[in-house]
């Protein structure tokens, strides 16, 4: 997703989801979600409600992430990932990585870039 700041938008993985670019720094954006206590709220309004979390170059999916309870009671796990920063534009090009909770346990020690396959981008399989 392209996002300016302020700009609010949704992925296409993860409907459910609502994300805000608040802030652009030189390595960093700040971004709020409509995620709270580990739940989504359904219709945010993201000036007064939401969770607020640094993105960077260096975060690690697989580390940094929320886990959200999603509408049919099943967790998920997101997270953000910092693809590229605009400073002209003041915009942000950004990846959500959606991982069910059940698709990342100790039994499947999966190596991130079979994840990001699975889950980031499934729809640019063959």
């Amino acid at each position: 997703m392209k996002l300016m700041v302020g700009q609010t938008a949704s992925p296409d993985c993860f409907p459910p989801l609502t994300v805000k670019v608040r802030k652009i720094d030189s390595f960093s954006v700040e971004v709020r979600t409509n995620s709270s206590d580990g739940t989504l709220v359904k219709t945010p309004d993201l000036e007064t409600i939401g969770e607020d979390f640094v993105v960077s170059y260096f975060d690690m999916p697989m580390v940094d992430y929320k886990a959200v309870l999603s509408s049919s009671s099943e967790r998920w796990r997101y997270s953000i990932v910092l693809d590229r920063i605009a400073f002209q534009q003041q915009a942000v090009d950004i990846a959500v990585a959606l991982l069910p909770v059940s698709a990342v346990d100790a039994q499947h020690r999966y190596a991130f870039d079979e994840l990001l396959e699975e889950y980031l981008r499934p729809t640019d399989r063959p």
